[in-house]
């Protein structure tokens, strides 16, 4: 719809999609939403939304307010799209959760508070990181990672690899 100039088309059409996923489907809601700010760059109402919809997505999360705050997804004078693409980069951040560092490997966030995460690196057990040099420095990475699931279960990915080399390539592709 971009393509014929009519960039109100495509978010009216968005707009009726959302009343179909609103209360339903928050994830495919958040998706519209972030559809319409692409074209509404400065949609007041739906920022708010999309704001109460992470709000519910992410409720449980230790830090959510914090990283809605440094992305400045809850400040109608930053750019949006910039606003989304950071606190989504963020949110993934969680005690428990597994992050990769360029120079220490393969990590485990052990806590973290407003200023500070510490993370378990095999070489470097509860280190300590101002919260912007962790997210700015770590990259998240799933529990089913290739180099976690190495790390933590060497002898059953030596087995997989023996008896179900598809399923242990599978992983290997999903994780690079």
């Amino acid at each position: 719809l971009l393509d014929v100039k009519r960039p109100d088309l495509a978010v009216e059409m968005f707009r009726a999609l959302l009343k179909k996923y609103r209360e339903a489907d928050h994830e495919s809601a958040i998706t519209v939403l972030k559809k319409v700010l692409e074209y509404e760059h400065d949609d007041v109402s739906s920022r708010n939304e999309l704001l109460r919809l992470y709000r519910e997505k992410y409720s449980a999360h230790s830090q959510l307010e914090q990283f809605i705050k440094i992305s400045k997804l809850d400040s109608f004078h930053a750019p949006v799209g910039a606003a989304v693409k950071a606190f989504e980069n963020y949110i993934v951040f969680e005690a428990g959760n597994h992050v990769m560092h360029r120079t220490w490997g393969l990590g485990t966030v052990v806590s973290m508070d407003s200023d500070t995460m510490i993370v378990d690196f095999n070489e470097k057990k509860g280190h300590q990181m101002s919260m912007q040099m962790a997210l700015s420095s770590l990259v998240p990475i799933g529990a089913n990672h290739l180099y976690v699931r190495q790390t933590s279960d060497p002898e059953g990915m030596k087995a997989l690899f023996g008896t179900n080399i598809g399923e242990f390539f599978r992983i290997l592709l999903a994780s690079f």
